[in-house]
Formats: structure tokens, sequence, C-alpha cells
């Protein structure tokens, strides 16, 4: 299987898509977040045939990684890069995360408006508008980087309307024709309490 690194901003349905590539079992070892810092140390050395970076790690780590000695070493590596358009839709799915814990939704809108109310309040002004900002210097990051590189770009948006379509986008960018049956098994949909923090930071940027 051809080598694959998923780079990607918060909240722009990267554990979805990676799900969904993981249930064909052509990923060995699967996809996987890199994280830890004893791994981004010897990543250099050993790099990952297949993994998914946030931005936060390419920060940490472009000081003394040389990307190009690392895809040296994974001949044939592809990339994909997930984005989002809506950066105060992002910025409120984020927090609400952030603050429940809860990054995955299992439960039906009616129980988690309910059970995460609450944390609307909790989420200072402060922190919108830092988010807001922080989220978009990440993807700015992001595209810069890939301004001089090869790779497959999805949209948070368009993941979310089909995420099947967006797997199969990247086995096809990989080379595959064949695969299994691809189903979602991880919910992607609208926090019922996100409309509120979007309210909030609109006012604060508009000022």
């Amino acid at each position: 299987m051809t080598p694959l690194w998923i780079a990607a901003t918060a909240r722009t349905c990267s554990q979805v898509v990676c799900d969904m590539l993981n249930q064909t079992g052509m990923f060995a070892p699967i996809i996987w977040e890199w994280y830890n810092s004893t791994q981004f140390d010897e990543m250099p050395k050993s790099p990952p045939k297949y993994c998914k970076l946030f931005p936060e790690q390419f920060n940490a780590h472009f000081g003394h990684w040389d990307f190009g000695v690392i895809e040296d070493a994974i001949p044939g590596l592809r990339w994909v890069y997930l984005t989002r358009r809506d950066k105060i839709a992002q910025t409120a799915s984020f927090l609400l995360a952030k603050k429940s814990g809860v990054w995955l939704y299992r439960e039906n809108a009616v129980s988690l408006k309910a059970k995460y109310e609450s944390f609307v309040e909790q989420i200072a002004d402060d922190d919108l508008l830092r988010t807001y900002k922080w989220l978009n210097a990440m993807d700015e990051k992001l595209a810069q980087f890939f301004e001089s590189r090869p790779h497959l770009l999805l949209v948070a948006e368009d993941i979310k309307k089909s995420p099947v379509d967006a797997a199969i986008a990247i086995l096809e960018y990989l080379g595959v024709s064949k695969w299994s049956k691809l189903t979602p098994r991880l919910c992607v949909m609208k926090h019922p309490m996100r409309a509120k923090l979007e309210s909030r930071l609109r006012s604060l940027i508009d000022g």
C-alpha cells in the first residue's frame, strides 16, 4: 500500500476519515495520530508509513525536522490535507469538544443539548477569539507547507456530506482500485449548542 500521511486542523473529520480507511484492512499498521514527544523524536529516524499529524505538531518540530529527509525515507509518500471552510463553526466545535471532553458524538441531539448546554456559558469570549485566531494560524501553516508539495485537499464540509466519497477519494489518490464496503461508524453531526457560540464569536469578530 502506498504510504500516506494525513495533515489536519482540529474538527475536520479526520477521525471519521481515518476510521473508514482503517476498516479496509489495507493499512498496517493502522493510520493513527503521532502525538507523544518520544515518538516525534524518533520519527525522523524511522518514520511510519501511515500517520495523522496536526499543525501544532508541525510547529513544534519544524525547527529540527527536515521533512525532505523524512519523505526520502518513505518512497512514494502521499499527503492528504484536511481543512475546514467555516472557521467560526470550527472554533465553536473545537471549544465545545474540549470543554465537554466529547470529541465524537454517539448520542442523539436531544440528549446532547440537555447534557452540554451549561458548557456554552463556561466558554469565555477571550477563549473564543484566541481559539479562532489560533485555528486560522494553524491552517495557514499547513497551507504554506503544501504550497510546494503535491497533495489531496479535502474539506470538512464536503466530508460531512459524504464520508464514503472522501474515503474513496483518498483510496483512488493512493492508486487503489478495489476495496471492501465502506461504512461510517462515527457520527458526523452539528452539536445542538454550537449555534450560540457561533453567534457570540461573530459578534466579537465584527466588534
